[in-house]
């Protein structure tokens, strides 16, 4: 795509307001204030993270708290259980929740937990998050070994579940295992390409590859350390956050892009401190080389300027269906062949 063509005037909001809008990782706690965010947004639906560093009994006291917030809310959110909730959720005007682990600590040693989870409404699981787990290597683990017997199993289940497999934060060997090994297409909801800003927690084109000939969808992540090391403690555009966009839609198709932010509207730098004071989630501190510290000025500030978005797609040729894809349409589609429904 040329990032400055000249085309006729569009209208963003026009083209937003036609579609479904999803980011597929908004990375918030259940709050009050999120709401009047996510509504000036135009925003459809929100993939939420309700399990890091969590094993089973504190995974189930997060969801609760998704669960509670929802209840609190019912003219505003809707559990997203089918791809026909979400569709529903734009028709009525709310908001469709997605439930998604970014690990799988919570089922344990057990992948008969993963039916418990998506009772309660998982329907993404990411196999680990930067460490190694009991399914394989996360992206910063200091090895790159495959999948384990047991994560072969857990991919298993995922698919006889219906359970989205994604692979964000997994590392290099165990993701490309992990594309071969799954029945069903797979999704890296919130990664960028390794080649534009080189991290272990970026893809290697490789990768990006194998996921859009699996039939998947990337997320294109708004993390400031993921989209460029070089622009490091300066503030970043729109512009750098879509030339991942371009990037992978080059390899893979722009029918194989989406939008996962991973904002952070509402945490700040206290959320990620380790009991120790240092940076990291939980009990595990960021390595510098992959995570910049704070503060994390995003491309995209706040998810109520998701329009900017679409304006840059404008400017940068992409089509209106395609550009409805990118915003949401393209991950409905592979809910639905995942999901079912």
């Amino acid at each position: 795509m040329v990032a400055e063509a000249i085309i006729p005037a569009r209208d963003a909001r026009q083209i937003q307001q036609t579609g479904v809008v999803l980011d597929c990782l908004y990375a918030v706690k259940p709050n009050d204030e999120i709401l009047p965010l996510i509504r000036k947004g135009n925003v459809t639906a929100i993939h939420v993270t309700v399990a890091v560093h969590e094993f089973f009994r504190a995974t189930f006291e997060r969801t609760h708290g998704w669960l509670a917030f929802i209840d609190r809310h019912p003219e505003d959110l809707v559990l997203a259980r089918s791809v026909a909730d979400i569709e529903r959720a734009r028709l009525e005007n709310r908001v469709a929740i997605i439930f998604g682990f970014q690990n799988t600590l919570s089922i344990e040693d057990d992948v008969r937990n993963l039916l418990v989870f998506k009772e309660l409404g998982v329907r993404v699981v990411q196999l680990t998050y930067n460490e190694r787990n009991l399914v394989g290597d996360g992206c910063t683990e200091r090895q790159n070994s495959g999948l384990s017997d047991f994560g072969i199993q857990v991919i298993h289940e995922l698919n006889r579940l219906g359970m989205l497999v994604d692979l964000s934060h997994v590392g290099e060997a165990t993701a490309n295992e992990a594309i071969s090994v799954s029945q069903a297409p797979v999704a890296a909801t919130h990664s960028n390409a390794r080649r534009l800003c080189d991290t272990p927690r970026n893809l290697s084109d490789e990768t990006i590859k194998a996921i859009g000939a699996k039939g998947g969808v990337i997320g294109i992540n708004a993390f400031p350390g993921f989209v460029s090391r070089v622009k490091e403690g300066k503030d970043l555009t729109i512009n750098d956050y879509l030339e991942h966009l371009d990037y992978i839609a080059g390899l893979i198709g722009p029918d194989k892009v989406g939008i996962g932010t991973d904002l952070i509207d509402g945490k700040t730098e206290a959320d990620y401190l380790t009991p120790d004071g240092l940076m990291g989630v939980g009990r595990y501190p960021y390595k510098p080389d992959a995570y910049p510290p704070f503060p994390w000025i995003y491309p995209v500030r706040t998810i109520e300027k998701y329009p900017d978005i679409v304006e840059g797609l404008i400017r940068r040729g992409y089509s209106d269906d395609h550009i409805r894809g990118i915003m949401g349409g393209n991950f409905l589609r592979l809910f639905r062949l995942v999901w079912g429904g």
